[in-house]
């Protein structure tokens, strides 16, 4: 796949030396990194947001090649809508909400310290919180209003269904950025451009290896390990390819499609069969009349919304759940939301998205592991070569971000050349 994961993987093995052919079912690169021109100006319809201060391999490759980026301009006031109830002139918590809500708060960042981010087995040490954010949450017994906050407040890092998504998933989030304070407000920058520009600066450098590089619209169809563990077959649509290893860069909730031969273990097989929970629809539509600069909250409709100037008008970003998976209802729902918040405005009806939910090649949004899945996404990430594993969905830090896909795809890489010159197997890191 030439998603982030697969680009960096190819160009560390191709710089080592090594003979690389990088498999792309589609006719780009990306993979979940998409920019199309919307109002006269590139804009992203799947990731797009990073943290500076700790996303630091999206910030080498934008260093790397020159790229810019820009802020997220802060209307200090935004729109809140909780539970249908909208606010825009004050604070959207009552004195005794607000004070439930910091200690919410304090417990959660007291169980995401028990997480240590540098051990490669870190749920195994929480097991006891490894339950859905919903029943987690049922813990605190906390008051509505409370607990919509919260799940607002973590949807731009689960994108999925509190009853789906598991807490381990959000705990990690919090561990890794130090604190919910931190976690809910760290990624307020993007690339100048579209974040499609990283990926093909990166594929921008594949001429130095020779042509012919990435085989374009050429779907895996299976991976099996062969000559007793010393070398894979690659099926594709145009044919099999031999080689030492393989790095599969898939989206977790695509390899369902593919047939795995490679000795995956129980409960890899098992993250396999039913995939991540990660589901949302992330919508641009055009905004007349819109308060500017623009940010509109809520839940559980329309989790977060902000606006983008272009020569053609102001474009708004929406984002829905989508729990039936139908990327284009929830588009319609998120739409209608809008225009319920915002009366003295206008939102048109044509919407522009991807469909990440039902596209064969991702068949879900961002990763939002669910209870249970930690020990098989580890499994996944730390299957020996010469079939490995590598992305977003399975690496150790930044799951589901971009910063995530890098760092996999750049040990992926490493532990692929150590097993080609001396059959080493190297322990996962990225």
């Amino acid at each position: 796949g030439a998603g982030l994961a697969g680009l960096v993987a190819a160009r560390g093995c191709a710089e080592a030396g090594l003979a690389v052919r990088l498999v792309e079912a589609g006719d780009r690169v990306g993979g979940r990194v998409r920019s199309e021109s919307v109002g006269g100006r590139p804009l992203d319809l799947g990731a797009e947001w990073v943290a500076p201060a700790s996303h630091h391999a999206v910030m080498a490759e934008v260093a790397r090649h020159g790229l810019e980026l820009e802020e997220f301009v802060d209307p200090g006031l935004a729109c809140w809508s909780l539970d249908g109830s909208v606010r825009s002139d004050g604070p959207v918590l009552d004195a005794a909400d607000q004070t439930e809500l910091d200690a919410l708060y304090a417990a959660i960042e007291r169980d995401a310290a028990r997480i240590d981010i540098d051990d490669p087995r870190w749920y195994e040490r929480v097991a006891d919180l490894d339950v859905s954010m919903s029943d987690y949450l049922d813990r605190f017994g906390v008051a509505p209003t409370v607990r919509a906050h919260l799940l607002l407040q973590a949807f731009s890092l689960t994108g999925a269904d509190e009853r789906r998504y598991g807490a381990l998933c959000l705990l990690h989030e919090i561990a890794e950025f130090g604190s919910c304070a931190e976690a809910f407000s760290g990624e307020d920058v993007r690339v100048r451009g579209g974040t499609a520009g990283i990926a093909a600066a990166i594929a921008g450098q594949f001429g130095e290896f020779g042509d012919g590089m990435i085989s374009f619209s050429t779907p895996v169809v299976g991976v099996r390990v062969v000559s007793g563990g010393r070398a894979v077959e690659v099926t594709t649509v145009q044919g099999t390819i031999r080689a030492r290893v393989a790095i599969v860069t898939v989206p977790v909730n695509a390899l369902l499609h593919l047939h795995l031969d490679v000795g995956l273990g129980d409960a890899a097989r098992a993250v396999v069969a039913t995939g991540h929970a990660g589901s949302v629809a992330k919508a641009w539509t055009r905004g007349d009349d819109v308060p500017q600069p623009y940010r509109s909250i809520g839940w559980p409709d329309v989790p977060e919304s902000y606006g983008v100037p272009t020569a053609d008008g102001h474009q708004v970003a929406a984002f829905q759940l989508a729990p039936d998976a139908d990327t284009y209802a929830a588009a319609r729902q998120a739409v209608a939301e809008l225009r319920r918040r915002h009366p003295g405005a206008r939102f048109a009806d044509e919407v522009v998205v991807h469909d990440w939910l039902t596209g064969p090649h991702s068949m879900g949004t961002w990763c939002a592991a669910t209870a249970g899945q930690q020990a098989g996404l580890h499994d996944l990430a730390a299957h020996p070569a010469p079939c490995l594993f590598a992305g977003g969905d399975v690496s150790r830090r930044w799951a589901g971000w971009m910063d995530g896909a890098l760092t996999s795809g750049v040990d992926a890489a490493a532990r692929a050349i150590a097993f080609v010159r001396d059959g080493t197997h190297l322990p996962v890191r990225g």
